[in-house]
């Protein structure tokens, strides 16, 4: 199963474990999903998450109070997966907290009885997305093109026989999308958020940058995200200090020459992403926070698997493209409205767990940039 851990295995034989023919064809099936007009639309989802995400925010910047991030970036992410994959609205931003610790992905317990209960109830609320959907497309039938979802995908791609994906298949595939399309996407909005705080010079040109760019609007549109080199050389340099999922396996089929030493097949490799976006001989200075790494003209003189936060080759990250426009629009809005400060003395110690968290939360102190009636530019 690729090495992944038992817990992650609950979440049924989908892309992020299963593997060859079987990955073969479902990789090639889902791979129209995240074609950019399908993507494009997305922008509006992303902008009204974010909205609400921002709003939710005003009490701290008001109080001065300083705010755990984590947890509201999680809150937001999962709203967007869930809106942008399976069109569902369950306005999970406004209900708060207790929604987020019964989602399986968020935390997972050592218990069984209790991982148990999560993931009956994860696979219980899949299994009613879908069917809710069925209904839909039965009644009112697929929308064009560019209105696809992600479960409208899975629920009508068929391969060169005429063959779809089986109930089973389409449930495991859409939970394994939440998993990836959530907490890891959280981790790097969340690590992001607090190199803000951390690099107040960055965080200016970022801002100086963002608002030039937006002038006197808040909805960051499908252009505008080409049009964020300072941003995107941010997030991409806030991934390298702090990759979202630290590290991951692979099941070699061959043999695999290391060095002197050849491993076989059939054994696991652990990959320590962490490790690698810190290897000094590739990044000079790898504890600096530099962005302009990746802004620099021989950035392609690198191996290409120096830099992998979305995992590298065949087997990477098939959502990437939705992850980085989300987390451009949410910093950058972010960004826009807020200015970001660390909360001194707190402990910012890293947990890489299954993805990158941090051990006492990542608390930051929120100071609105603009006076309040501005926010209400259309």
């Amino acid at each position: 199963m690729n090495g992944v851990p038992a817990f992650v295995q609950t979440l049924g034989d989908g892309l992020l474990i299963s593997d060859g023919k079987k990955w073969e064809r479902n990789r090639r099936l889902l791979t129209p999903g995240f074609h950019f007009e399908i993507l494009k639309p997305y922008v509006e989802v992303y902008n009204s998450v974010t909205d609400i995400f921002l709003e939710k925010l005003k009490y701290y910047a008001k109080s001065g109070e300083a705010v755990d991030i984590f947890p509201r970036v999680a809150l937001a992410t999962l709203d967007t997966i869930l809106r942008c994959a399976f069109s569902y609205e369950g306005n999970l931003q406004d209900q708060g907290k207790p929604w987020y610790q019964i989602d399986f992905i968020y935390q997972f317990s050592n218990e069984g009885k209790e991982l148990k209960q999560l993931c009956d109830y994860s696979h219980e609320f899949s299994n009613r997305i879908i069917k809710d959907r069925q209904q839909i497309l039965k009644k009112e039938g697929l929308p064009a093109k560019r209105h696809l979802n992600f479960l409208d995908i899975l629920l009508t791609a068929k391969d060169e026989n005429g063959i779809g994906l089986s109930d089973e298949d389409i449930r495991a595939e859409a939970e394994t999308f939440m998993f990836e399309g959530h907490d890891t996407v959280a981790s790097a909005i969340s690590w992001s958020i607090y190199c803000l705080g951390r690099y107040p010079e960055e965080q200016e040109k970022v801002y100086t940058e963002i608002s030039e760019l937006l002038v006197d609007k808040l909805e960051v549109t499908w252009e505008n995200l080409q049009e964020m080199p300072y941003l995107t050389a941010f997030v991409k340099e806030s991934m390298r200090m702090f990759a979202p999922v630290p590290g991951t396996a692979r099941l070699l089929t061959s043999p695999m020459q290391f060095g002197d030493i050849i491993v076989p097949a059939g054994v696991h490799i652990d990959i320590s992403i962490h490790s690698i976006h810190h290897h000094p001989d590739v990044w000079p200075e790898h504890e600096v926070f530099k962005p302009e790494r990746f802004l620099k003209e021989d950035i392609t003189d690198r191996h290409p698997y120096s830099y992998i936060p979305f995992a590298a080759g065949s087997r990477n990250c098939i959502g990437q493209n939705f992850a980085m426009n989300e987390i451009k629009v949410i910093i950058s809005r972010l960004v826009q409205r807020y200015k970001v400060s660390l909360v001194d003395g707190h402990n910012y110690e890293i947990n890489p767990e299954l993805i990158m968290r941090a051990t006492h939360g990542i608390k930051v102190i929120l100071e609105n940039r603009l006076m309040e009636k501005e926010w209400q530019i259309v």
